[in-house]
């Protein structure tokens, strides 16, 4: 399967990993979304409400022993011979993998067959994990994709969103695919591809008078209670339009949810997947969103600057599977896109 998966990169046609999404079968299981029809954020305000609906290294045994009387005193002359017998010794020593600053990150990839992705694992339906415990959704797609166009496996890391492009910058990942925001201040640090998805802000809450504002103005006020994850545009965006409200910042978009869940917070400023996402597994069903045209938020994919190669590489990667239209089909399943 993964031979044929990586023909996407390499050519001789695409065998779609994922099953296609017809239209009709998107219309009829989906809920009203977030989404126009050609993937651009809608002008204007829009208001739902949703229904319920490595070679690992083997311990190896070190053998050790309390040293004799013969041997607390070695001759001088086999110190120089103990020395050289330990430079041997560490340098057969199996590494896990090599994570050097010096060796371009592509290379680095290839020779260990492997691929880190470092992700936040928690901003459905982007990243999260299933029923079952283990990641999935559109960016953990994206990452099987590139992983097996590449021909390695795929290590994913998790971490706050906050961290992820330290890590990057610190090369304990190779890249980052978690739903961030392609903006100047972050590409001043490290390079982007994309975008892959165009999405844009959205306010979720429980109270009518926040979803109904004409104007963000409306919003300024004293006393109005706002979350948002730390580290994220959306942590900008209040700061820099909404001075005045009271503004708490979470680790994870679960605890933002939670927050505004339990009335504790009056209003989470996020991006649209991620309105759209709780709309639909609500349990109470009372959320309300309302839609800003007040930003633009190209998602792409964030990569050390320090190899040309590897960027390169993902630029094409990323324009054969819009081409090939399998980015499509990933936002027909992910994000209940209704295609034209």
């Amino acid at each position: 399967m993964g031979s044929q998966r990586s023909r996407l990169f390499f050519g001789e046609g695409f065998q779609a990993p994922l099953r296609a999404v017809s239209r009709a079968e998107c219309e009829r299981n989906s809920t009203p979304t977030l989404w126009p029809r050609n993937g651009r954020p809608r002008v204007g305000r829009s208001r739902r409400q949703a229904s319920r609906h490595p070679c690992p290294i083997e311990p190896g045994a070190v053998a050790s022993a309390r040293p004799s009387k013969s041997s607390v005193h070695k001759p001088l002359w086999l110190v120089p011979l103990l020395l050289l017998s330990l430079v041997f010794l560490s340098s057969c020593q199996p590494q896990a993998e090599s994570r050097d600053h010096q060796t371009p990150i592509l290379s680095r990839i290839q020779s260990n067959a492997e691929l880190v992705v470092g992700t936040a694992g928690n901003m459905p339906p982007m990243n999260m994990r299933g029923p079952d415990g283990e990641l999935q959704g559109f960016d953990i797609d994206i990452a099987r994709l590139m992983a097996e166009s590449m021909g390695v496996k795929l290590r994913i890391e998790t971490m706050p969103f906050a961290e992820l492009l330290p890590a990057l910058q610190a090369e304990t990942v190779d890249v980052v695919i978690s739903n961030m925001t392609i903006t100047p201040q972050r590409n001043l640090q490290v390079a982007f591809v994309g975008p892959y998805l165009e999405s844009g802000k959205c306010v979720l809450t429980k109270q009518p008078s926040i979803a109904e504002a004409e104007e963000i103005a409306d919003l300024d006020v004293p006393g109005v209670r706002f979350t948002a994850l730390a580290g994220s545009t959306s942590e900008e965006f209040v700061r820099a339009l909404l001075p005045q409200v009271t503004l708490t910042l979470t680790e994870s978009l679960e605890q933002a949810v939670a927050m505004v869940e339990q009335r504790r917070a009056d209003a989470l400023l996020t991006d649209y997947p991620i309105c759209a996402s709780t709309l639909q597994n609500s349990a109470t069903g009372d959320f309300i969103s309302a839609a800003s045209l007040l930003t633009y938020e190209p998602i792409g994919i964030a990569l050390s600057a320090r190899d040309p190669l590897l960027i390169n590489w993902t630029e094409n990667f990323l324009q054969r599977m819009e081409h090939t239209g399998v980015l499509e089909t990933l936002r027909a399943r992910w994000l209940n896109h209704q295609q034209e």
